[in-house]
């Protein structure tokens, strides 16, 4: 099953690509931004406030005003829902390395978004950004010279 948390992962990976969801119950039928990640205060990469309000309105509750139960990443033809299944799960392609989704048992037709953009798989372009600490980051960089100053 895809966590909330890989489902976004999966939808920023691929709004990085230019890919958007689309979302028929609202007026202009789709959701984007082109401002995936941003800095925060301390420099670290965080999920940008356009992303951050296109993943809220997608991720809310069956039921509640504003629900898009029916939206899916252009270039796949599984909603957001479904992904948030027990059914579904959240891998990468064999072919580009992107992140797709999977039906965890049986057959499925679905394909990977990059099926419909050419030039993909391409080794020479810059992968997605996703959110990192360089706090994080900076620690591990000083354990790895840290061993390697006492080899």
């Amino acid at each position: 099953m895809a966590t909330p948390l890989q489902v976004k992962q999966y939808l920023a990976a691929w709004f990085q690509m230019g890919k958007g969801v689309v979302a028929p119950r609202l007026p202009g039928g789709r959701l984007f931004t082109n401002r995936v990640m941003a800095p925060d205060l301390d420099h670290n990469l965080t999920y940008s406030p356009e992303f951050e309000q296109c993943w809220a309105q997608i991720n809310l509750a069956p039921g509640t005003p504003g629900y898009l139960g029916d939206s899916y990443l252009e270039g796949t033809a599984q909603t957001i829902q479904e992904l948030l299944s027990n059914d579904w799960d959240i891998d990468d392609c064999a072919r580009c390395g992107m992140q797709v989704s999977m039906k965890v048992t049986g057959f499925s037709d679905s394909t990977c978004p990059c099926s419909d953009m050419p030039g993909l798989p391409n080794d020479t372009t810059i992968q997605p950004a996703e959110p990192r600490s360089n706090r994080v980051m900076l620690g591990q960089i000083h354990d790895r010279l840290s061993r390697l100053s006492r080899e």
